[in-house]
């Protein structure tokens, strides 16, 4: 009944079941093309949700500080010496932030068992 007119009630109720059918099918076209849309965007999101992990530290403890400290200052002396100061600047920064953020909480836990032992002895 696009072009038609509704002259009746009947007209009308077809209209009415035509329109809300027009509706549904649009709806899950826009729904398959938000899930498509999702799909070709994961790789960016997973990427972004990375650098984001790399960028905040999950401890603040004094041990990650002096991980990092030491993790930058053997890099920089040692195997980035000759290195441009580009490279020495990103790759110092991200095995800092690698390193903190993965071997620091195993070297805090296995600081809090050794001390926890030693409490146990002196109690």
């Amino acid at each position: 009944m696009n072009n038609n007119s509704i002259t009746s009630y009947a007209d009308l109720l077809q209209e009415e079941e035509r329109l809300k059918m027009q509706l549904k099918h649009q709806q899950e076209v826009v729904h398959l093309r938000v899930q498509e849309l999702k799909q070709k965007i994961a790789p960016a999101t997973n990427l972004i949700s990375m650098v984001g992990n790399l960028a905040s530290p999950k401890s603040n403890s004094l041990l990650s500080a002096g991980i990092g400290i030491a993790v930058d200052f053997i890099l920089k002396k040692s195997l980035l010496r000759k290195a441009g100061w580009l490279t020495r600047l990103a790759g110092s920064f991200l095995a800092r932030k690698v390193v903190v953020n993965k071997v620091s909480p195993l070297v805090e836990n296995a600081v809090d068992q050794l001390l926890h032992k030693k409490k146990a002895k002196q109690g």
